[in-house]
């Protein structure tokens, strides 16, 4: 039995007594109030903890509460995939019925060569996709940005990616992106509407703009098929709207 067979098979056992457990516990509760008896539901004045799994009480993953390291792996159809691919986040990983990814909030920051750098977002995915709606915000120095997108994600299954490319490395593992993610074929999804605060410097003095909106943001809204993207334009000091053919409009 390879090392591979022998951890996938210490897993299963695991989850099956995991599951046991969780069940003869519901039982023993379920037990205890028909006889006029309340489990003890006292809370613990704090917990210290890495990670919190909240499960079903068949053991499927519903949430994950954890630091940075949750972000090399995803929750996938009831068991944890490496996912060496995104950033370095802590925060929740929200599951569906069926234990695989289905959003999340993430928080990241620090300073950076002396800079301040802030990142938070909120995600819905697609199922067994990407994120088809995104809220966020970021800084970068004095430069801040906060947007909020609605995409449209292909219809194939991120999860069989990552099944797939699990425990593959460098151009193995580029070779099985290929097959999902060909460069003609918008395995990326399409950004069909994005509202956002653009990164810039503009801070307004309250002093003598009391009620008034500065700063630079945008609307955009992508159109299916060939038809060229719409931009709304808000710059500093009045409005702006650039029309499908690029002609500016005051």
């Amino acid at each position: 039995m390879t090392d591979e067979a022998q951890v996938n098979e210490a897993l299963t056992a695991a989850r099956a007594a995991h599951a046991a457990a969780t069940e003869a516990l519901a039982r023993a509760e379920a037990a205890a109030r028909a006889a006029g008896v309340e489990p003890d539901g006292t809370a613990a004045p704090e917990l210290r903890v890495q990670r919190l799994r909240v499960v079903e009480p068949d053991g499927t993953t519903r949430m994950i509460i954890g630091n940075s390291a949750m972000s090399n792996f995803a929750p996938i159809r009831g068991r944890d995939v490496e996912h060496p691919d995104r950033g370095n986040l802590g925060g929740i990983i929200f599951c569906n019925d069926e234990g695989t990814e289905a959003g999340g909030l993430a928080y990241a920051g620090g300073k950076v060569d002396g800079e301040p750098r802030q990142l938070g977002f909120w995600s819905v995915d697609d199922f067994e996709q990407n994120e088809g709606f995104r809220l966020g915000a970021a800084q970068e120095g004095d430069r801040r940005s906060k947007w909020i997108e609605f995409a449209d994600q292909p219809f194939f299954s991120v999860a069989d990616f990552l099944e797939e490319a699990e425990g593959k490395t460098g151009a193995e593992r580029d070779g099985v992106a290929a097959k999902y993610w060909p460069d003609d074929a918008g395995g990326n999804g399409i950004l069909r509407l994005r509202l956002s605060r653009r990164r810039d410097r503009q801070v307004p003095d309250p002093q003598q703009l009391a009620g008034t909106w500065i700063g630079r943001g945008d609307l955009g809204i992508r159109s299916v098929g060939p038809t060229p993207t719409f931009v709304f334009d808000i710059p500093v000091a009045g409005s702006r709207h650039i029309d499908r053919l690029g002609h500016v409009q005051r």
